[in-house]
Parts: C-alpha cells; sequence; structure tokens
C-alpha cells in the first residue's frame, strides 16, 4: 500500500487534482480513459471498493457517462489522510477483488473561519465554527458548471448540457481527552448533464445522451477506549443514488439504496501483538430497467473478522487474519485467510509478500438479472521489494 496526503494529490501530473486520477498512475493501477474507477492488476473498476471513515461508499463518483471517466464526488482537501492499497490488504475489509483505498475525514478544526473558493468550473463556500474545546460544526454549499471550461479549453464531445450541480455538506464532530469521539455527517448532490456522442453501429449518425443524478450519504461514526486496553468503533452509513439516464428515446432509471454497519474491538496484547476484531452487516437494494424491462436484487449481506499483528522479531512483521462472509440472496458462505509478512532488510529497504483470497458479489447490473449468480472470487500472490 502507499500513504498519501492532500498535496500529493493535487500536485500529482496527469491527476487532474482528481483522487482516482492520481491514484491512476501508480504501479499496478491501469488508466482508466473511458471508465470510472480504479482497474488494479487486471481487475474490473467494481472490484476497487472506496472506504471513508471506516464506512463503504457505493458511488464515490459523479454520473455515469458513456466513453468518459467521471470525477470523483468529494474534494481531496477533505480528508487528513489516505491509504491505498493494491492487494493483500486486511480482513476487515471485504466486497473487494481488487483493491481498497481508505479515506479519513479531516477534523482539524482548530478556530472559525470562513472560505470562499472560485474556479473556472465551480465555486464553493465553506464555514467552520467551534463551539467548546474539539467540538466544531462543519457546513458547504457548492455549484458547478463546466460550460465556461468547456468554451476556454474546446472538448471533441458535442455537450448540449455541460455537466453542471450543486451540493451541500453538514458536518458536526465532537472529541474529548479520553479519546471518545464522535462524527455525523450529511451530503447531498444533485447533477446533470446531456451531449451527443457518435452512434457504435453507424459512425454518421449520433446518439443522445442525458443523465440527471441525486445523491444522499449520511454516517455516523463512533469511537471509545474500554477498559483493559480495549477501544471500541462502531460506524452507521445511508446511501441513496437516483440516476435519470436517457438513450434516444430510451429511459434508464438506475436507483440504489444502501444501508451498512460495522462494530469493531482491537487492543494491543503487549508490545508483540495487537488483535482487532468485528462484525459487519448490510443491505443493498437495486433497480434498474430499459424502458418497460426491469431488473432488481435486494440483499442482506453479513461478515466476521478476527485478525492479529505480530511482531516476531525487530526486523520481521506478520499479520494474519481470517474473514467469514455470507450472502442471503444466492445463499453463499465464504471463509477468507490472509496473510502478510514484513522483512526488513536493511535501513532503507523491506521485503513483503501477501497471500490471501477475496470474494464478491457480480456487478449491479450482473446480479439484478440474475440473483442466483454466486461469489466472484480472486487469490492474491504478491511479493514487493521497497528502497526508499
Amino acid at each position: 500500500g502507499v500513504q498519501l496526503r492532500s498535496l500529493d494529490i493535487v500536485t500529482t501530473a496527469g491527476g487532474g487534482g482528481d483522487i482516482y486520477g492520481a491514484l491512476q498512475t501508480l504501479p499496478g493501477v491501469a488508466p482508466g480513459n473511458s471508465e470510472s474507477g480504479l482497474f488494479v492488476r487486471g481487475g474490473a473498476a467494481h472490484e476497487s471498493k472506496t472506504i471513508i471513515d471506516g464506512m463503504m461508499v457505493t458511488n464515490p463518483f459523479f454520473g455515469d457517462v458513456p466513453d468518459i471517466p467521471a470525477r470523483a464526488r468529494f474534494s481531496a482537501f477533505g480528508f487528513s489522510g489516505m491509504v491505498f492499497s493494491a492487494g493483500g490488504y486486511s480482513a476487515e475489509y471485504g466486497q473487494a477483488l481488487s483493491s481498497v483505498l481508505l479515506l479519513n475525514s479531516n477534523n482539524d478544526f482548530d478556530e472559525n473561519s470562513n472560505s470562499l473558493s472560485l474556479t473556472a468550473a465551480s465555486a464553493t463556500f465553506s464555514t467552520k465554527r467551534i463551539f467548546t474545546r474539539k467540538r466544531a460544526f462543519y457546513a458547504d454549499a457548492n455549484m458547478s458548471n463546466l460550460r465556461t471550461l468547456f468554451q476556454l479549453v474546446p472538448q471533441n464531445r458535442e455537450w448540449l448540457t455541460p455537466p453542471k450541480g450543486v451540493g451541500t455538506t453538514i458536518a458536526y464532530v465532537a472529541d474529548n481527552d479520553s479519546g471518545t469521539s464522535f462524527r455525523i455527517q450529511a451530503k447531498y448532490q444533485r447533477n446533470n448533464l446531456a451531449l451527443y456522442f457518435p452512434d457504435a453501429g453507424n459512425g454518421d449518425t449520433k446518439t443522445f445522451f442525458s443523465n440527471k443524478t441525486t445523491n444522499q450519504t449520511m454516517y455516523m461514526v463512533y469511537t471509545k477506549p474500554l477498559r483493559n486496553g480495549w477501544k471500541l468503533f462502531t460506524g452507521l452509513s445511508f446511501q441513496y443514488d437516483n440516476q435519470q439516464k436517457l438513450l434516444n428515446t430510451n429511459t434508464l432509471p438506475q436507483r440504489e439504496l444502501f444501508i451498512q454497519f460495522r462494530s469493531s474491538l482491537n487492543k494491543r496484547i503487549n508490545r508483540w501483538i495487537h488483535i482487532k476484531t468485528g462484525v459487519e452487516w448490510q443491505r443493498h437494494v437495486y433497480r434498474t430497467a430499459f424502458n418497460q424491462w426491469q431488473h432488481q436484487f435486494d440483499n442482506v449481506y453479513a461478515a466476521g473478522f478476527v485478525e492479529t499483528d505480530s511482531r516476531l522479531s525487530g526486523t520481521l512483521l506478520m499479520k494474519t487474519g481470517v474473514r467469514l462472509e455470507n450472502s442471503w440472496l444466492n445463499r453463499n458462505t465464504r471463509l477468507s485467510p490472509r496473510l502478510v509478512m514484513v522483512y526488513k532488510t536493511g535501513r532503507n529497504s523491506q521485503f513483503s509478500a501477501a497471500y490471501g483470497h477475496f470474494y464478491q458479489h457480480p456487478s449491479n447490473q450482473l446480479l439484478a438479472q440474475n440473483n442466483q449468480l454466486q461469489f466472484e472470487k480472486a487469490v492474491h500472490y504478491i511479493a514487493n521489494y521497497q528502497y526508499m
């Protein structure tokens, strides 16, 4: 894996200031020139998952556009730390065959402030208010319209309605000296676009496409130190995404509801061993259609995991874990072993190896047409040498 800061993202050449655009420059990641997402070691875009403050994000991108990759819904400056794992990742996370991107929200609210940002494509106003020590309120409102930017920089697409939208975010954060932390955040976005693109069967004709998208996200995260050195994490999230797509005269509505609950306990047993265990529950409802033909699924997913970090010596570390996953929709249960070993070969170098089984539901479009499809599976064998 690799750790990134906000400035690493926006100063990566070719990334366009977008988190996923910058990650596409890393080893093992292929550039997605015509699709949204990360393509890691030959995997498809839906096999890479984004985790914000421990909770999965089902739709991290703006609405679908044929042959044009969409940008992320969130700014790199909203996070204090980013960890990208291109395989062999922790048993704590599942339903991702290729990789996980872990994002931690920025909680550095030191003083009251107001901010206004203006660019050729967007305008954003944000405010931070400190109530008492380590308690803060944050809100922002933004609007975007790429028409002016597209006039300055000619495009090779015939846009009728260049991408535009409005959105707002509200967050409340409360910490105390004992280590207890609570965060609740709600986000709303509405976007719209329309364009013509060449017909795949006849290059002399054009196909009309439009997409009106509404996305709502809310999550709560609570952490608290317990007795005997244990630490508790609990999270609950609600996400709803509604895309109203039009292809010539054909309607392609797509609605998705995702609810997730996660809880875990971790403890450092001694200077050599750290243990972590937890459970996860998801409810996923997806509906799509092509005119009068409709497809859908309604699935409940449950999982549990246990993992240990062990320092076997001053230069050898090992992470072992196992994850048990169950899908109610296809009556599928799988056990996933995970193993990572790191050996420090010198002051500036190390060798690492990873092995693990990873399972994931098929893409939403496939699962909606055939509810009985089993888990997809990937087995990771990774060896890595690093010198810095």
